[in-house]
């Protein structure tokens, strides 16, 4: 959601964002979802979202999305904890791929 919001922003004001970058955005249309995601990290992927805990969770996500994971290992607690405190619903995880498969989501 974060990418689509980025993008949006900066599309409605231009002259309050410099610079976006964006990490595995699915709205996007610079690369289709195959390319954002390998497709052998879905299983994987629903796998951790449906029975593991949030610091199995937080390092799939690092080892998947970032070349750099050592990197965020000082933050790692801290990420983990505010994944505790605000964890991803399943109904709120359904409303986000509705979100990403909309072209304009004003």
């Amino acid at each position: 959601m974060g990418g689509m919001i980025g993008t949006r922003w900066a599309e409605l004001y231009p002259e309050e964002v410099s610079h976006l970058v964006l990490v595995n955005s699915s709205f996007s249309s610079l690369s289709p979802f195959y390319r954002r995601l390998r497709i052998k990290n879905y299983p994987q992927l629903i796998k951790n979202f449906v029975t593991t805990t949030p610091e199995k969770m937080e390092i799939f996500i690092l080892s998947t999305t970032s070349n750099f994971a050592d990197k965020w290992k000082p933050h790692f607690e801290e990420i983990v904890n505010f994944h505790k405190k605000h964890p991803v619903t399943v109904a709120n995880f359904i409303r986000q791929l509705k979100m990403a498969g909309q072209t304009d989501f004003r």
